[in-house]
């Protein structure tokens, strides 16, 4: 018995700290998700804060594809590759905060054009990686990884991926496709900050 209280007052204590946890729901924001989506209230808000953060919204264009990083306690990254009537552009964010926590501000943005073969390559990674294939039903999210977010456009055509530190034995394509995107943007975390978990 005296241990279950003093698990009860150990829970209260850290709930009244205020001190951030990992993956705690920020402030009201607005939904940044097509109903398509189907992402929970505590996502969107969690999703929505870092992406608002990084300049992004709903998906825009004819067709678009976003690569949304966030490590519980590294940078969030934010990729967005758009084709238009000149062609393929990418814009990529860099925030200051942490993906687990409070997003921050523009630490790093990068724009710049796709060549056709820098085009032509990611196409083939996203189909590849399943990207207009129905979400598997992989919800697993632990306190210490990151959410790997992958979305598409194409027309009315939308779909949303998530999944929690995908590994290159369990999504090889997914993991790739992403990286992929990250590179192009030349925003691969630096040494300092390790490998992409």
């Amino acid at each position: 018995m005296t241990s279950w209280a003093a698990v009860g007052a150990l829970l209260i204590l850290l709930a009244a700290s205020g001190e951030p946890r990992p993956n705690a729901a920020p402030s009201a924001v607005p939904n940044c998700f097509p109903a398509e989506a189907h992402v929970d209230e505590f996502r969107t808000h969690w999703f929505c804060a870092h992406l608002l953060a990084a300049g992004e919204g709903k998906l825009q264009g004819e067709e678009t594809y976003r690569f949304t990083y966030l490590p519980t306690f590294h940078h969030p990254r934010v990729v967005r590759v758009t084709h238009g009537s000149s062609g393929w552009t990418l814009r990529a964010v860099v925030l200051s905060g942490q993906g687990g926590y409070k997003p921050g501000n523009v630490a790093r943005s990068a724009e710049r054009k796709l060549t056709q073969a820098e085009a032509r390559l990611l196409l083939q990674r996203l189909e590849d990686a399943g990207v207009w294939e129905p979400d598997p039903v992989q919800k697993e999210v632990g306190l210490d990884g990151s959410m790997w977010l992958l979305e598409a456009k194409r027309g009315v055509r939308y779909q949303f991926h998530e999944v929690w530190s995908p590994e290159a034995n369990t999504a090889p394509q997914y993991r790739k496709a992403c990286e992929y995107m990250l590179e192009l943007a030349g925003v691969l975390p630096e040494p300092k900050e390790g490998e992409l978990y």
